[in-house]
């Protein structure tokens, strides 16, 4: 759990005590840490929501033909890959490797839900930051 740390004004930086780095969001005591996105990482989710869709898909299809859960889901796997720097161990799955990875693939409904209301709350707290 992280503790409560009051800036030291000698050593802090004004912009991590204006705007935090990190975003956490609690699903039911389930702690989830995000990276506040640059505008390169909104480019970079973007980007991979598109190479996710080509994979399904095989053809370069516009997402607004998935409808509005399959967007999300686009969305939050990219968004989770991306900008996820921790999270419960069942998000996770594992490469050929043995690394921890994001694979929607392996998650289960249940999941689905929960991962998509957790990637709406870090949206919500990104937009209150800005």
């Amino acid at each position: 759990m992280d503790k409560k740390v009051t800036p030291n004004p000698q050593t802090t930086k004004i912009e991590d005590v204006i705007m935090p780095n990190k975003i956490t969001v609690d699903h039911n005591g389930q702690v989830f840490v995000f990276r506040i996105p640059s505008a390169y990482d909104e480019l970079e989710i973007d980007a991979l929501m598109a190479e996710i869709l080509r994979t399904i898909t095989k053809s370069y299809m516009p997402r607004f033909v998935l409808g509005v859960r399959g967007t999300a889901l686009l969305r939050a796997e990219a968004t989770l890959r991306i900008l996820l720097e921790k999270a419960p161990e069942w998000v996770y799955s594992k490469d050929e490797n043995g690394a921890p990875i994001i694979d929607a693939k392996k998650w289960n409904p249940k999941q689905v839900d929960i991962l998509l209301e957790v990637v709406d709350k870090f949206y919500e707290e990104k937009e209150r930051f800005q």
